[in-house]
C-alpha cells in the first residue's frame, strides 16, 4: 500500500494499473514485448489486449473504491449487480473478439492497424464497457449527492467530513 489506511488500496491499484497500461501500450516497447509473446501464443499485439484489461481492472478498482465511500445501504449487492455481473460477460467477450480480430502482423500502435469488422466490434464493446463504468460511477456519486437535505435556508452547503469511509458523516453549514 502507498498510503496509511487500508481504504486507500483502491487508489494504489488504480495508479499502478494506469502505469502498467502506459508501459504495455507504449509504441517504443511494443515490438520488444510483442515478439516474445507472439513466439509463445502465435498472436500479434497481445500486449495491447493486456493493457486494455489492466486499464479495465483499474476502472473496476476505482469504481469499487467509490462505492464503498458512499452511503449505500448494501454496497456488496450494488457492486454485484452493476460491476461483477457485466464484467463476467464483457471481459471474455473482449478477449474472444481481440483474438479473432487481431491483425496478422505487428502494429506498434493498434489504433493505426487496418480496420476489420471484428476489431471494430472489439473497440465498440471496449468503449461501451468503459462508458458504462464511468456513467455508473457518476450515477452512483450523483445519487449520493442527491440525498434530500433537511429543511434549511437555500444557502446551505453540504460538507463531508470523514476520517475513514465507514466513519463518514455529513455536516450541514447554514450561511
Amino acid at each position: 500500500m502507498i498510503w496509511g489506511h487500508r481504504f486507500e488500496l483502491g487508489g494504489s491499484i488504480v495508479a499502478a494499473s494506469m502505469f502498467v497500461c502506459l508501459l504495455l501500450m507504449g509504441p517504443a516497447r511494443s515490438l520488444a514485448l510483442s515478439t516474445p509473446i507472439h513466439a509463445v501464443t502465435g498472436l500479434w499485439n497481445l500486449e495491447d489486449l493486456l493493457a486494455h484489461l489492466v486499464y479495465l481492472a483499474g476502472l473496476i478498482a476505482l469504481f469499487h473504491t467509490l462505492v464503498y465511500r458512499t452511503t449505500l445501504d448494501e454496497p456488496e449487492r450494488f457492486l454485484r449487480r452493476c460491476l461483477e455481473m457485466p464484467t463476467v460477460v464483457i471481459l471474455p467477450m473482449l478477449v474472444a473478439l481481440f483474438i479473432v480480430g487481431t491483425p496478422k502482423e505487428h502494429y506498434p500502435d493498434l489504433f493505426r492497424a487496418p480496420e476489420t469488422g471484428w476489431m471494430n466490434l472489439y473497440w465498440a464493446v471496449c468503449a461501451r464497457r468503459r462508458a458504462i463504468f464511468w456513467l455508473t460511477c457518476c450515477g452512483c456519486c450523483g445519487w449520493c449527492a442527491a440525498i434530500p437535505a433537511p429543511p434549511s435556508p437555500p444557502t446551505s452547503i453540504l460538507l463531508p467530513s470523514a476520517s475513514t469511509p465507514r466513519d463518514s458523516r455529513l455536516f450541514w453549514f447554514r450561511g
